[in-house]
């Protein structure tokens, strides 16, 4: 962070050039100034006040700056704030005495060459003692000004008695607060930011610094609270007087959501001693049996400790003020968010995040809430699932000997694999057997070791990928008793069933087949966690799991007749999952589709690309839970806004592509949402990497696409699909692709696709606005509309619309934003080690200083150029924003 430029304190005129050569003794030293005669002010000084004194610097510590060649003296900066200017026979060296003498460990810098080390040596720090004691620069003229202010602030509180111990730590009693908002204390008499203004600088200066090394604590730091002010009540009856105000405030769930966030996301404090000296900070390691850490209040120190595994107790004396930050990991996805106006200050920007559209004509919405993901990859968590689209991964492998001895089954040649009835391609995306496809905690879900055995490895990990995902949404095992919700589940009786019942060894009792049998997975969950509602078991082939979408769709659907609510179906369902698994066991299903030629040749889809000749088989688990919300729902991570389901009839052949029916689809899903097809941004294609399928399905999209209302689309439309990263997960597609369409949203920027080399002759591209990314690909807004398709190759066509806003990344649209970093007010970034630096350098090359402007048009962008001058370094211009990250 920028802080107030500086003059120093001497009879010498502020020098016009700073030079290292010639440093050496006390270059970036922490100094003590010796036999040092009183120095006259500055002139500056004294333009502003005759009557200054003199300056008496005799005896003061302090951290060196800069040297300055012209007048053979070091620039010192004293902990008091005096900035002179001092001869070498007037220093030696200062060595700080350790915390338990009532010294410090480091020394907040305050230039270039001593920032290059402070971060290193905090983070060995936090790491090695989980605390740092820092000596800051507090200045005189600071101290006054938080004098003055201090008078000023009328608005002290307490937290509700259940909530103090989370920020005030231990014995809160006797204290009050009151959130800093920056620039709201009011600033100097002569116009320049003062008092509380630079405290809150400082803090937002140490926690970039830790925000730096949070890697290496092992959390990705994002941003930091306002700071909190912290100090003793004036009596005890001011103190009863806060705390019955507190507790006449009613507590909303918004409130709690918040101080729940607060608490989860909270990961290293920063308490900064401004005004008095004496008590105590002690600290509480986390590790029973270990001693209490006792920590001196000394005024001008700050104490950086990790909030996440220490607890803290503050005894101040008298009327001492301590001033308090502390900086968050990162929100993850389905968590709430931190929502109280006094934490963060981000209630009036709610009314800036964008509406969503309206459904129908009654306010009511279907809004999906939360999603859980197992896929290839070792993918566990929607999280990981979005870092692999990103990073463009490939989660296909070999079949594993764990699965079957795939070697038994293959021969690499096409033509000779047909004849003698085995497979020609030895690849797929599949589970890890032990940790995702195998492993099941029985117990948890009040199944018999017996009865487990019986169960399809698919039906137990929908148990734990459902639980998960409505885990995700706020729901309990407790809290689903009794509860409505709809659960359709896109599987089908698959290879294991046929495995387990032609084993000889295997043992058929009574409740064989009912255990094994896959329709009743959905039901199978409802009955675990005593769940009411509609539940079934779809197959449609390869849409089965979108078709599932918008079944629950249709079943929360908000608009219904009176004669529909009173009939055998009654009222709609305000909560509703939908879900989709696929598993392989059976290596001769695989040998069934080389004879047919639906496989690869070359183990990969290869979407859009001239070399797709055929889909590779993946497996793969999903879950979506959506809810009936009325208004605008800010939790929510997507709004279904319309979907579709068709067949197409008697085709070319049972299995063959049909782009009509597929266009008709996209129409009518389209027509229910509201949407004018050119404000859809970004398609998700089912894309199996077919030389026949995907030039039908880029037509198709395009004849619903191109023109509406005689205007034609100027905006390209981005095409991808999820199948080149993980493969055709086949029943569970559908949902795949949704779910990252809802990705895709929350960052408003689409994934790249693999394997695209040379696009398919077959596709017809010409003046088509139409782009087969193979990078990241900024949307340029904070909302849109993005679409989803999915084929069963038996025709049955499926199709969903979803609108989003940006909730992660640099268009976050997040009250507070917490994703994006707080600091803003440096335009310019110097990239030469800045994760070892804690600020950019101040002075730059004549090269960038060129470079540089007002930065109007380049909002959330960034330059990057090389030989800026002539040290040949790299440099980065633009806002600090999570692209310049």
């Amino acid at each position: 962070s920028s802080r107030p430029s500086k003059r120093p304190s001497s009879s010498v005129a502020p020098c016009t050039s700073l030079a290292t050569v010639g440093m050496a003794a006390f270059e970036n030293k922490l100094v003590e100034i010796v036999d040092q005669p009183p120095l006259p002010p500055a002139p500056d000084a004294l333009e502003k006040d005759p009557s200054t004194e003199q300056i008496d610097v005799d005896g003061k510590k302090g951290q060196t700056l800069a040297w300055v060649e012209e007048q053979n003296k070091y620039i010192v900066e004293t902990f008091d704030g005096d900035l002179v200017a001092i001869t070498e026979d007037h220093l030696k060296e200062f060595e700080p005495p350790s915390v338990e003498e009532g010294g410090f460990d480091l020394a907040f810098p305050q230039s270039e060459g001593r920032a290059m080390s402070f971060q290193s040596d905090l983070a060995t720090a936090l790491t090695e003692k989980k605390y740092c004691v820092v000596q800051m620069t507090l200045k005189q003229s600071d101290k006054k000004a938080i004098s003055r202010q201090m008078q000023d602030l009328d608005n002290w509180a307490r937290f509700m008695p259940e909530f103090e111990p989370v920020y005030m730590g231990q014995r809160p009693d006797g204290k009050r607060v009151q959130w800093y908002v920056g620039g709201e204390a009011g600033d100097d008499p002569e116009g320049e930011a003062a008092g509380f203004d630079n405290i809150d600088q400082q803090l937002t200066s140490m926690a970039l610094c830790v925000c730096n090394v949070a890697p290496y604590l092992g959390f990705n730091g994002v941003c930091r609270s306002n700071a909190m002010m912290h100090m003793n009540c004036a009596n005890s009856e001011e103190e009863l007087n806060l705390l019955d105000d507190a507790r006449g405030n009613a507590v909303g769930a918004g409130v709690i959501q918040g101080h729940l966030s607060f608490h989860h996301r909270r990961k290293v404090c920063i308490i900064y001693f401004v005004s008095g000296s004496g008590g105590t900070l002690t600290l509480h390691p986390p590790n029973r049996g270990d001693d209490d850490i006792s920590i001196s209040v000394k005024e001008g120190q700050a104490v950086i400790f990790r909030h996440d595994i220490m607890d803290y107790t503050y005894l101040p004396e008298g009327r001492s003020l301590a001033v308090q930050s502390w900086v968050f990991r990162e929100q993850q996805l389905g968590e709430g968010t931190m929502s109280q106006g006094e934490l963060l200050n981000y209630a009036n920007e709610i009314d800036a995040i964008p509406y969503g559209p309206l459904y129908g004509n009654n306010g009511k919405s279907i809004d999906t809430m939360a999603f859980a993901t197992r896929l290839p990859g070792l993918v566990n968590v929607p999280e990981a699932y979005w870092a692999g689209l990103q990073s463009g991964y490939d989660g296909v492998i070999k079949i594993p000997l764990t699965r079957w001895d795939h070697d038994v089954y293959h021969l690499p040649e096409p033509e000779l694999a047909q004849q003698y009835g085995r497979c020609y391609t030895q690849h797929e995306g599949m589970l890890d057997n032990e940790m995702q496809m195998m492993s099941f905690d029985n117990e948890f879900f009040g199944i018999s070791s017996e009865d487990t055995q019986k169960i399809d490895p698919l039906a137990r990990c929908c148990m734990e990928v459902g639980y998960d995902c409505l885990y995700r949404a706020g729901w309990t095992r407790q809290t689903l008793k009794g509860t409505k919700l709809a659960l359709i589940n896109g599987i089908a009786n698959g290879e294991f069933e046929y495995m387990q019942m032609n084993q000889i060894r295997m043992k058929i009792d009574t409740d064989t087949r009912s255990q094994i049998n896959l329709a009743v997975t959905a039901a199978r969950i409802h009955y675990v966690f005593g769940m009411k509602g509609r539940t079934s078991t779809i197959e449609t082939a390869c849409s089965s799991s979108l078709t599932a979408v918008a079944l629950v769709h249709s079943h929360m659907r908000p608009d219904q007749t009176g004669a529909m609510k009173m009939g055998a179906g009654g009222e709609q369902s305000k909560y509703g999952m939908a879900m989709g698994a696929n598993g392989h066991f059976d290596p001769f299903f695989m040998v069934g589709l080389c004879g047919a030629k639906m496989l690869s040749i070359q183990g990969r889809c290869f979407t859009f690309d001239q070399s797709g000749d055929g889909f590779l088989r993946s497996e793969g688990e999903a879950g979506m839970y959506m809810k009936l919300s009325e208004g605008e729902d800010l939790a929510r991570l997507a709004m279904i806004c319309g979907t579709c389901m068709n067949q197409d009839g008697r085709s070319a052949s049972l299995t063959a592509p049909h782009g009509p029916s597929q266009q008709e689809c996209i129409r009518h899903s389209l027509r229910e949402a509201a949407i004018p097809p050119l404000k859809i941004q970004i398609q998700e294609l089912h894309g199996t990497g077919t030389a026949l399928g995907d030039p039908i399905e880029v037509g198709a999209v395009r004849a619903c696409m191109m023109t509406h209302q005689g205007e034609t689309r100027e905006h390209p439309l981005v095409k991808t699909s999820s199948k080149s990263n993980i493969g055709h997960t086949e029943l569970n597609a559908g949902i795949c692709g949704i779910i990252k369409c809802v990705l895709m949203g929350c960052y408003t920027c689409a994934c790249p696709n693999n394997h695209i080399r040379l696009l398919n002759p077959h596709i017809d591209s010409n003046a088509y606005p139409v782009y087969f990314c193979t990078e990241m690909v900024d949307q340029g807004r904070n909302e849109g509309y993005l679409g989803v398709s999915s084929f069963g190759f038996g025709g049955s066509n499926a199709r969903g619309d979803i609108w989003t806003r940006a909730m992660c990344g640099p268009r976050n649209t997040d009250p507070g934003n917490p994703n994006r970093p707080l600091l803003t007010t440096e335009r310019l970034i110097i990239w030469s080690e800045v994760v070892r630096q804690c600020k950019p350098k101040m002075r730059v090359p004549d090269a960038i200083a060129n470079a540089m402007d007002d930065f109007d048009e380049y909002d959330d962008g960034y330059m990057v150029g090389e030989q800026p001058g002539d040290d040949d370094a790299l440099y980065v211009i633009g806002s600090l924003h999570r692209w310049a990250t």
